[in-house]
């Protein structure tokens, strides 16, 4: 069983990778997250999205300055 849980979490970290690099690096640099309210996700910049009734991705925090 404690294995099952090992791979599937490595699998959630390895697909997330870009973005927890990112966040990583941006959190760092003094970004600290902020609540903008239901958003649609942007292509061009790595998410954790929540997949809305609609099949749309949508986010509602991000990293700012």
């Amino acid at each position: 069983m404690l294995e099952v849980i090992f791979v599937i979490t490595s699998l959630g970290v390895w697909n997330n990778y870009e973005f927890i690099e990112t966040a990583k690096a941006q959190y760092e640099d003094g970004h600290r997250w902020e609540y903008i309210g239901k958003k649609d996700a942007s292509p061009d910049i790595p998410t954790l999205p929540i997949i809305g009734p609609d099949g749309k991705e949508l986010v509602y925090f991000k990293l700012d300055k």
